[in-house]
Parts: C-alpha cells; sequence; structure tokens
C-alpha cells in the first residue's frame, strides 16, 4: 500500500469517525439529563438508560452514522483517484465502521435499540459505496488537484 493510499485511509476513518462521534454528542446532549455519575454505572445501568432515550436521539444516531459513513466513502475515493484503487479502500472504511458498530452497540453503549443496530450497520456498505459514487461523478475533483 502505497503512502497516498495509506494517509487516504486513515483520513477517511478519521473523518467518518469523527462526524459519527460528534453527532452522537450532539444527539445524546441535546437537552436530554444524563443521570448523575453514569460513568460509574453498571452495564445493565447504562444500557437502561440509553433504552430510555426518546426516539429523536436515535433517529439523529441514525442519521449522523449515514452521512459518516459517506463523508469517509467520499474522502478515501476522492484522495486515490489517480491510483484507481479507491472502491476497495471505500470497503475498507465500510469494514471499519461496521466493526466499530458492533463494538459500540454491544460493548461500549449497551441498550440500543435492534432497529438502530440492525438500520446503521447495513447501510454502513451502500452509503460508503455511494460516497465512492459521488466522488467519481463530481465535476470539480479534478480542478482542485
Amino acid at each position: 500500500m502505497t503512502g497516498r493510499k495509506l494517509l487516504a485511509l486513515i483520513c477517511g476513518l478519521v473523518s467518518a469517525w469523527g462526524f459519527i462521534w460528534a453527532g452522537k454528542m450532539i444527539a445524546t446532549d441535546a437537552g436530554y439529563i444524563e443521570p448523575a455519575g453514569l460513568e460509574y454505572m453498571s452495564r445493565d445501568q447504562v444500557a437502561t438508560y440509553f433504552a430510555s432515550q426518546p426516539m429523536p436521539v436515535y433517529a439523529t444516531l441514525l442519521i449522523v452514522s449515514i452521512i459518516g459513513a459517506f463523508f469517509g466513502g467520499f474522502i478515501v475515493s476522492n484522495m486515490t483517484r489517480r491510483e484507481g484503487a479507491g472502491f476497495n479502500l471505500s470497503m475498507i472504511v465500510a469494514a471499519f465502521l461496521i466493526l466499530g458498530g458492533l463494538v459500540n452497540f454491544f460493548i461500549v453503549l449497551p441498550g440500543q435499540p435492534a432497529w438502530l443496530m440492525a438500520a446503521t450497520l447495513i447501510s454502513y456498505i451502500p452509503v460508503t459505496w455511494f460516497g465512492h459514487k459521488f466522488a467519481h461523478i463530481m465535476p470539480f475533483s479534478e480542478e482542485i488537484r
């Protein structure tokens, strides 16, 4: 793997995870009061707390996950257009997003609804692929370089 491809992969992953992380921070802190000592709660208490969140929190989490996956695929494909390996790297970004989502849903923040887990994990591959395709149809992509 060349240095440009590795840098593109890192930039795609950081941008996707960064956007998803920022969106999760906004969604969970948008006017909803967290219980005192959340970081010291047991796993069951954390699961109960996250299961009690209102629907807008879950909708926001799904939307930011989709947008983050799009940006990850778009950035990695746009950075590697000259090498022509953007699709493979986009799918690597999707695979890392799926792994991160599994860790998030089952280990870090348990208790989120099953529909959110399924929709998020299933959406990563097609949305990252769409970001890859969108990077190749952008009319100004060549002007930037």
